[in-house]
């Protein structure tokens, strides 16, 4: 009965070492699939307002405070 017992112990140790093992390789392949999943988003960029460069507006800049000064005293 003792040698019953061994192999039994020995078969339920085999298959939780298995069991664990599927569990470990599933959580790393879904691991990578998740990360590959967050940079597909990132190159589906819709690009079509570039095409509005009518409605863009630019500032100019100048390097004379005292012009610009002027500048923002004549807007007022």
């Amino acid at each position: 009965m003792k040698k019953f017992f061994k192999f039994l112990l020995a078969v339920v140790a085999v298959i939780a070492g298995v069991a664990g093992g599927l569990f470990v390789y599933s959580k790393i392949k879904e691991k990578k699939e998740a990360y590959d999943d967050d940079f597909e988003d990132d190159y589906d960029d819709d690009f079509s307002d570039d095409a509005d460069d009518e409605e863009r507006t630019y500032v100019n800049i100048t390097a004379d405070a005292e012009a610009a000064d002027k500048e923002v005293k004549a807007e007022d």
